[in-house]
């Protein structure tokens, strides 16, 4: 087991990282005045016109988490890879739904961009429940075809237990953890994608460690828990170590 132990890093170095992520998220909600969604959907449509331009540049996709969207707090996280020369694209969905019909819905919506940007291949990054989408996307919707690289984070490999919080929160909001539980059980063993990295908490409480293992990945552990994984800074710079 790999594990990043912050011994390169001071923790104030970490923690004031942390701060800069949550004092970019919250001016770009101050200065859209809650409209992020069209400031996100144009910025993504300049991405893809700039990765048509470069051949070279890879399509790289964002699938974030439950409780959370692809533009509201992600701005900060993808000017943060785009400092550092690599450009994402943030997907939605609707963490309510079915895990099958979510999964589908991100298809549909890498198939119309791969084709916009006359990209061959993606990258996908999937943090907690879009680690999850990632997955199933590879084994049952064809995706692994398309995958170049695929990263989850904080993301579980078999059934969450009941009496997990991860379970009791997404049932709380409205989503369908027991149904999901079912695609775990016929994942758990499967990985159809070969360059594959999973990064995983070892302080994690909303989902337990032991149900994040999976045979044939490649695994990081790292201290922390489970959330803000979207725009955690030593996790993203792990991310970019991956992908480049």
């Amino acid at each position: 087991m790999k594990e990043v132990n912050y011994k390169q890093k001071e923790f104030f170095e970490l923690y004031a990282g942390l701060l800069y992520f949550q004092i970019q998220n919250f001016w770009n909600l101050t200065v859209n005045l809650g409209r992020t969604k069209q400031r996100m959907d144009d910025l993504n449509k300049r991405h893809i016109e700039e990765i048509k331009d470069n051949p070279d540049m890879p399509l790289t996709f964002f699938l974030h988490g439950i409780m959370q969207n692809y533009h509201s707090f992600l701005l900060s996280t993808v000017n943060w890879f785009k400092k550092r020369g690599l450009i994402i694209i943030p997907i939605g969905y609707d963490f309510r739904q079915d895990l099958a019909v979510s999964a589908a819905y991100v298809s549909t919506q890498i198939k119309a961009l791969l084709k916009k940007s006359c990209a061959d291949k993606v990258n996908l990054i999937g943090v907690s429940y879009g680690g999850l989408i990632s997955r199933y996307y590879s084994e049952y919707l064809n995706g692994a075809s398309d995958i170049d690289k695929l990263i989850t984070v904080c993301t579980p490999y078999d059934i969450v237990p009941k009496t997990d919080i991860g379970y009791k929160i997404h049932r709380l909001i409205g989503g369908h953890p027991k149904r999901d539980n079912i695609y775990l059980e016929q994942m758990a063993e499967t990985n159809s994608v070969k360059n594959h990295l999973a990064i995983h908490a070892l302080n994690d409480r909303i989902i337990k460690p032991k149900k994040m293992r999976c045979p044939g990945v490649h695994e990081i552990w790292v201290k922390g828990g489970h959330h803000p994984s979207s725009h955690h800074p030593e996790r993203l710079e792990l991310i970019l170590d991956y992908l480049k």
